[in-house]
């Protein structure tokens, strides 16, 4: 018997991303519970954000099919990466749905300092074999790529943004989620470490966004540090290969000044003057 509702959100045109996901899904044993929802296709759609609007729709028109199960749901986009302990959590998270109305296993993550230290000494936890839910209502984030819902927060989600559908599609799904949660709408927690990332192909199929940008590279970076899976060797080997591709100067005087200050504040250090 299911315990849950799954979906993965996928463009007709998107063939190699379905492949990829489902390979994934396989592996880690899940195949029946899963399946697919087409995505509404940006590119269709005669509008000022045609990308904005298709996911949004998607995600929304997906959550008003999952809720009719009367179960937990778990929504992923089709760029999603599973760790090796996914499955295995999926319980978990579950019986923390009781608690939440959306819980998040991956988020982007800011250059924010207080942030930055407060997922570091959150990560470390994981050494100690937990995996913790922060509190999103205070936290900057942004990305819908895996989320678990209870079903009651499903359908609060739902009555929210069909009524912002009907007013008009203005922004982006998770920025729209954001507010809500800000506001005391809707309660949301954010897992630490991520038990999902993101592919680093830096192409999205929601029109309208940039593509191959460095800087997307960079918070694809900064974000996978924070996954449970995370490869910190390579990572660092891309993140001196990206330094060097923007021509990073090693006798920038200036340049290693601002690096130590940033690295003396991220690190909450204590300085005396």
């Amino acid at each position: 018997m299911k315990t849950y509702a799954g979906y993965y959100i996928n463009l007709d045109r998107s063939s190699d991303r379905r492949l990829a996901l489902e390979a994934q899904i396989a592996q880690a044993g899940l195949s029946d519970n899963y399946q697919r929802f087409t995505a509404v296709d940006g590119s269709t759609i005669d509008a000022k954000n045609p990308g904005v609007i298709g996911n949004f729709l998607s995600h929304l028109h997906t959550l008003e099919q999952a809720v009719e199960a009367h179960l937990p749901i778990h929504i992923m986009e089709d760029d999603v990466i599973l760790s090796r302990d996914f499955a295995s959590n999926i319980p978990g998270l579950l019986k923390a749905t009781a608690q939440c109305d959306i819980i998040f296993t991956s988020t982007f993550v800011p250059l924010n300092p207080d942030i930055l230290r407060l997922y570091k000494n959150t990560y470390e936890q994981r050494e100690q074999g937990n995996f913790v839910l922060l509190n999103a209502k205070e936290l900057y984030f942004a990305s819908m790529a895996s989320c678990f819902y209870s079903e009651a927060g499903a359908r609060k989600i739902i009555a929210l943004a069909q009524a912002h559908v009907a007013e008009g599609i203005q922004i982006p799904i998770d920025i729209f989620l954001r507010h809500h949660i800000r506001n005391g709408n809707l309660q949301a927690a954010i897992l630490m470490p991520f038990l999902t990332s993101i592919t680093n192909s830096h192409e999205t199929t929601i029109p309208g966004r940039y593509h191959s940008d460095h800087g997307l590279m960079f918070w694809e970076l900064l974000t996978h540090s924070f996954y449970i899976d995370r490869d910190l060797g390579a990572l660092s080997q891309r993140a001196a290969s990206m330094a060097s591709a923007w021509g990073a100067k090693p006798d920038d005087e200036h340049a290693q000044l601002l690096a130590k200050m940033g690295e003396i504040y991220y690190s909450g250090a204590q300085v005396d003057v």
